[in-house]
């Protein structure tokens, strides 16, 4: 089950990938967290400020061998 959580009337994904703590993944939000990824990662924000594997290109990585 997927669900948009919101805390004040804020969506608490929203917050959690525009400050880069979190990555939008467009298989369950069809790209809606895309903007607010985007700004994160031109800011650097949080992950964004260094390199790494996407959490689900590395679960089918693992999975592969």
């Amino acid at each position: 089950m997927v669900a948009v959580c919101t805390a004040g009337g804020a969506d608490a994904a929203e917050w959690l990938v525009r400050r880069g703590y979190a990555l939008d993944w467009p298989r369950y939000s069809d790209g809606y967290y895309a903007p607010a990824q985007a700004k994160a990662r031109a800011a650097k924000s949080g992950i964004w400020i260094g390199s790494f594997e996407q959490p689900w290109d590395w679960r089918k990585r693992m999975t592969v061998q």
